[in-house]
């Protein structure tokens, strides 16, 4: 799944956001597919492996709606804030079940300079 995320991202970018080091890939949405991907160990029995569930449906979502955003990571915060809700309605969060603390959910959901 981390080759699929990366894959549309030329090599020296890759290189540069130092992808090969990069967090493991837990689930993935593909727009051109409508297609959600969960790891092969993915069973569907925490609320951990159901918020990423989530996470990919809000992505399905905004693709149904054709929502658009100035960059690809600006599509990532309302799937954050909704993981958050779901493992909250259980006593977990994003930083104790994924090591994701509010900082690391901001650079990843901003565009850069470069949209």
């Amino acid at each position: 799944m981390t080759r699929l995320r990366y894959q549309s991202i030329p090599v020296d970018q890759r290189q540069a956001l130092n992808v090969d080091h990069a967090r493991t890939v837990q689930s993935l949405y593909s727009v051109q597919k409508k297609t959600i991907y969960l790891r092969p160990e993915w069973t569907g029995k925490t609320p951990a492996d159901l918020s990423e569930l989530v996470h990919e449906m809000v992505h399905h979502l905004q693709n149904l709606n054709h929502a658009k955003f100035a960059c690809p990571a600006e599509s990532e915060k309302v799937a954050y804030e909704a993981q958050e809700k779901w493992l909250n309605m259980f006593g977990h969060s994003l930083a104790s079940d994924f090591e994701l603390d509010p900082f690391t959910i901001l650079i990843v959901t901003t565009c850069g300079e470069n949209g």
